[in-house]
């Protein structure tokens, strides 16, 4: 079974005259060519075939072109070709040239958020780059953008403070850390020379933890450095008698894994 074919044919022949267009047009007026110029200023043609398959439809269409040019006496090699069916053609044709774009205006309505947030989330790194840079602003794919909102991260609030700890309660966090790799909790007791935490594995094994201060040389209270790691929500504490069930909080296992 036939059917239409779109034969599209580029040679290699640049600045072609303009009667050749007109004479290589007329020749081929029966296969309702359109000849032109390609975008790197090769001499294009189009033409429409009758053919049961795509490797008919080019052999048929190469043939057409080459003898008419062969009928102008004119030389020229070629250089790509493609078929696709006319159906698939009009398909193309039908679609937009140029893809839906988006500004910072379009940006924040598709968001939900205001013009100045919008113009904040173009600067991230990960935000597709701008199409084009126009005296109202920059201009992007509007696919794009929306692909990035799929994947943007929106919780909201200000952005955490950062936790800054004693060398001590570093200290400490570490020591939580190797201990509960043999446990999911960690036993921490006071030593007896008071400014000594001693964090114990579930293999039993010690951690000593010192609690003078680098900076002043006093120690600091046990209590205080327990209560602070779990006021930043670095450990979770269970108290029994003198001694503590301590737990590290995923925050503070990946402060622990920084230390």
């Amino acid at each position: 079974m036939t059917q239409a074919w779109s034969i599209y044919v580029e040679l290699g022949c640049c600045d072609a005259p303009d009667d050749l267009y007109d004479d290589l047009h007329d020749r081929l007026a029966t296969a309702h060519p359109a000849v032109g110029t390609a975008p790197n200023g090769n001499l294009s043609v189009r033409i429409f075939v009758e053919a049961s398959t795509a490797r008919q439809a080019i052999d048929t269409g190469l043939k057409t072109v080459s003898a008419a040019l062969k009928d102008l006496g004119v030389t020229a090699p070629v250089v790509g070709v493609e078929a696709v069916t006319e159906a698939e053609l009009d398909r193309r044709n039908a679609e937009r040239d140029v893809p839906a774009l988006a500004g910072v205006g379009e940006i924040a309505e598709l968001f939900g958020v205001t013009r100045g947030r919008a113009g904040q989330l173009t600067k991230r790194d990960d935000f597709p780059p701008a199409v084009a840079i126009l005296k109202s602003g920059p201009v992007y794919v509007k696919e794009q953008v929306q692909a990035f909102g799929q994947r943007w991260d929106r919780k909201g609030g200000r952005p955490a403070k950062p936790v800054v700890l004693t060398e001590a309660e570093k200290v400490l966090l570490a020591a939580l850390r190797d201990a509960q790799a043999a446990r999911s909790r960690a036993t921490v007791g006071w030593a007896e020379q008071g400014d000594q935490l001693v964090v114990t594995s579930g293999e039993g094994r010690a951690f000593v933890v010192e609690l003078k201060a680098s900076a002043t040389g006093e120690a600091q209270i046990p209590d205080e450095v327990i209560e602070k790691l779990s006021k930043e929500k670095l450990v979770s504490v269970t108290r029994r008698s003198d001694e503590l069930d301590v737990e590290l909080t995923a925050k503070g296992e990946k402060h622990a894994a920084e230390i």
